[in-house]
């Protein structure tokens, strides 16, 4: 193989350094061909214990050059890498210019060869710091990498054989250590670079290696072979938003102790780069206090996003072999009596304790019957019987919506507009059985607005939040199932209406609840996440497919056909043509939800306007001169026209965010359940569905942030089953402060109990 150093030392003196990078990769490419050329090794049946090629780039190129030798397009090809393949080699087989810029490099290179290889292989064998080998590391030659592979060979067998007395733990670092070393090459292949020549992944290397390593350790009683960390994900910065630091990416950390209410705690500034550089002053002013109370840019610290945490581990309470908690699926407050592994419990005849803080043990309410027992239909009908869904209502508590400051003081204070939305928040889930453990694989915010809510909010729904991962089985049913779910809960709300929380007295002294009319409208925001900002579920799995928005629009009207067929659905149209046939004059016809994108827009809408009016005020009154002598004579008639120029035409500002939202016409979807005529003949039906009081579940916002503070990934299929572990016991232990005591056996079993009376009349199975 030629080596890389002794080129780009040569093509220094061809090249300036503008152009550098860019001839650098020309030689690149027509090193690796000519390489491939003459390499001996095969590219077919690929198999890790065999002799390769330590270029992982060699089988492309083998590949490439076996393409070219039965390619008969020379112009439009469209082979990867076909054309500029063929253009080298025919230059390098013709060209006869001795002071050719990439000939000459690669044939000088030819000369020092030898030199090189001698001096790089007495490195290796000298084994020096590991300053110098950084250094070097762009330098190894095939034979020093040979050299260092076998020598590590050497020494791990050679340990294995004399050290009896090496525990399996011991044994599998040393096994590990030789593939580590095989793995270290990779930074010493020069034609690593992803962007020119797509390679073999060494971590699919290592990813067979531990496979294999791992039914070894399973024998010796672990888990894996693996040092597991939790994924890094992106982080929000502090000066923008929509700003995010990327993996290994840089930022700016400071951290501060605030004391409120006697409590301390701890605030994290994080700024990326671009947004620190254009703080225009020495100090950052925290928002949150006064604004003498400055840090000092000086005190921030760069780090780079790259810190792992790595998963804890369990102890078996027999053997003291250590399990990864994941792995194991252990749960300290599931199972207090401690952890014993599988091959303890079988080799004791220990049973595992059934597990009764499961998502089937929480209570059902009618929607979730209602819904689960449409997506088992569907399972059924699908000769799937065995992969039943569990539905659950994990939150239904009161809330409210309360009008932004200047939409406020612009309609709510004049009495155009309610300055308060009192809606019902419902959180739905769905799991499934999955290997015997149970995954949650659905999940869904709503808010809905009973017919005592204000207008423009009355009887209607906003899908607020709605998220999934990719466990469902079977796969083929998937999509469908996520459909089901939503026309159930679409069906459940036409059908039986809205009950309010206001109560009124029977003459008997029990409490009875109002009802409202059935919905009417269900609003949704066709918006797909992306991996910076999820939405329910935390870290989401990398090879799960995210949808863009022009895909998501057309899965939601799939669905909205599919509800018009089954008759739930009268009919459903784009947000901009719903406003024109509805005959809306003014924004406060438009709903107003909690967390919508309409309330942030039109927000920023008024108080665009109000900055315009206002600097175009200014400009008027800093004018002096003949040209408005005649209209401006005393600062009184000044202050008049700054008066009468702040007022925001209500025309004005409806039609500004009428623009704004035919920008964004296809991705806002109002879908009807019934007709104004049919809605005014409408009687009340009852729902006997309780409030649910669950903090964890109260708002999306904090589930999500706890799901971030204590590890709960769904990057996994193992790492899922264990976030809906501790999620489901998080659920059946919230609010354990004012949980009811059994009447019977006197113990405190869950946190579910009766809203209506003050202790459990039996307890839960």
């Amino acid at each position: 193989m030629l080596e890389n150093a002794v080129i780009f030392q040569k093509l220094k003196k061809f090249k300036n350094t503008e152009n550098f990078g860019t001839w650098k990769l020309i030689i690149r490419h027509l090193l690796l061909l000519l390489h491939a050329r003459k390499c001996p090794h095969e590219i077919e049946n690929f198999n890790i214990f065999k002799a390769q090629c330590i270029l992982v780039q060699c089988r492309h190129a083998k590949r490439i050059l076996k393409h070219i030798e039965y390619c008969s397009d020379k112009i439009h090809c469209n082979e990867p890498y076909c054309r500029s393949s063929k253009k080298l080699l025919f230059h390098w087989n013709n060209c006869k210019n001795d002071n050719c810029d990439i000939c000459a490099a690669v044939k000088k290179s030819d000369i020092n060869q030898s030199s090189v290889l001698k001096q790089d292989g007495q490195q290796q064998l000298n084994n020096s710091s590991e300053q110098d080998a950084s250094k070097q590391s762009t330098i190894l030659t095939v034979s020093s990498e040979r050299n260092q592979l076998s020598l590590a060979e050497s020494e791990s067998l050679s340990s294995n054989i004399n050290d009896d007395s090496t525990s399996p733990a011991a044994v599998c670092e040393l096994l590990l250590s030789v593939f580590r070393t095989m793995l270290s090459m990779q930074e010493c292949v020069a034609f690593r670079r992803s962007h020119f020549f797509q390679p073999i992944s060494i971590c699919e290397l290592e990813q067979y290696f531990a496979v294999k390593m791992d039914d070894v350790m399973r024998m010796l009683g672990y888990c894996c072979c693996r040092s597991l960390s939790y994924t890094v994900m992106p982080l929000p910065c502090r000066g923008n938003p929509s700003c995010f630091i990327r993996r290994n990416g840089y930022y700016y950390y400071y951290k501060k102790i605030v004391e409120v209410d006697g409590k301390c705690n701890v605030v994290k500034y994080i700024y990326c780069r671009k947004c620190f550089n254009e703080i225009p002053e020495d100090m950052i002013i925290d928002e949150n206090s006064d604004a003498s109370d400055k840090i000092r840019k000086e005190k921030f610290v760069m780090l780079k996003n790259n810190q792992a945490i790595y998963e804890t581990f369990v102890t078996c309470n027999i053997c003291s072999k250590k399990w990864h908690r994941i792995c194991a699926l252990h749960h300290d407050g599931i199972h207090p009596e401690g952890f014993i592994c599988e091959k303890c419990r079988i080799k004791k005849n220990i049973t595992l304790p059934k597990n009764k803080f499961t998502a089937k043990l929480l209570p059902q309410n009618k929607m979730s019957v209602h819904i689960e027992n449409r997506v088992n239909k569907l399972l059924r009908n699908n000769k799937a019987d065995d992969k039943e869904v569990i539905i659950r209502v994990l939150s239904d508590c009161n809330a409210e919506t309360e009008v932004k400051p200047f939409m406020k003081a612009r309609f709510c204070d004049s009495g155009l507009m309610s300055d308060t939305f009192p809606y019902r928040s419902k959180a739905i889930f769905a799991f499934q059985i999955i290997d015997d453990k149970e995954i949650c694989f659905f999940g869904m915010f709503v808010q809905e607005y009973g017919s005592s809510c204000p207008p423009p909010n009355s009887r209607q729904i906003y899908i607020a939040y709605l998220d999934s991962v990719k466990y469902f089985e079977p796969q083929n049913l998937r999509t469908t199932v996520y459909q089901e779910i939503l026309l159930g809960y679409m069906e459940y709300a036409k059908s039986l209406g809205y009950r309010t929380s206001t109560y009124f007295t029977r003459k008997n002294g029990t409490k009875m609840p109002y009802f409202n009319f059935r919905f009417m409208k269900v609003n949704i925001w066709a918006c797909p996440s992306n991996r910076n900002n999820e939405y329910i579920f935390y870290c989401h799995p990398l090879e799960q497919k995210i949808p863009n928005e022009k895909k998501l629009q057309e899965w939601y009207k799939c669905l909205l056909d599919k509800g018009i067929m089954e008759n739930i659905i009268v009919d459903y149209k784009e947000m901009y043509k719903h406003i024109q046939d509805s005959h809306f004059t003014s924004v406060t016809e438009l709903p107003y939800f909690e967390g919508d994108w309409i309330p942030d827009m039109l927000e920023s809408l008024i108080m665009e306007l109000k900055e315009g009016i206002q600097k175009r005020t200014t400009d008027v009154s800093m004018i002096d001169g003949p040209i408005l002598a005649h209209t401006i004579q005393n600062n009184d008639q000044k202050e008049n026209v700054t008066v009468s120029q702040d007022v925001i035409s209500e025309k004005q500002i409806f039609e500004d965010a009428l623009l704004h939202i035919k920008k964004h016409r296809e991705t806002y979807f109002v879908a009807i359940l019934y007709t104004n005529k049919v809605v005014n003949i409408l009687k009340p039906i009852y729902d006997f569905d309780t409030l649910i009081s669950c903090k964890l579940m109260r708002t999306r916002n904090h589930f999500f942030s706890m799901a971030k503070e204590f590890k709960w990934e769904f990057s996994s299929l193992r790492r899922t089953k264990f976030s809906t572990m501790a999620i489901c016991y998080r659920l059946h232990m919230c609010d354990m402060e004012s949980i009811a005591i059994c009447a019977k056996c006197r113990i405190a079993y869950a946190s579910w109990h009766c809203t209506f009376c003050e202790v459990t009349k039996s307890c839960y199975p």
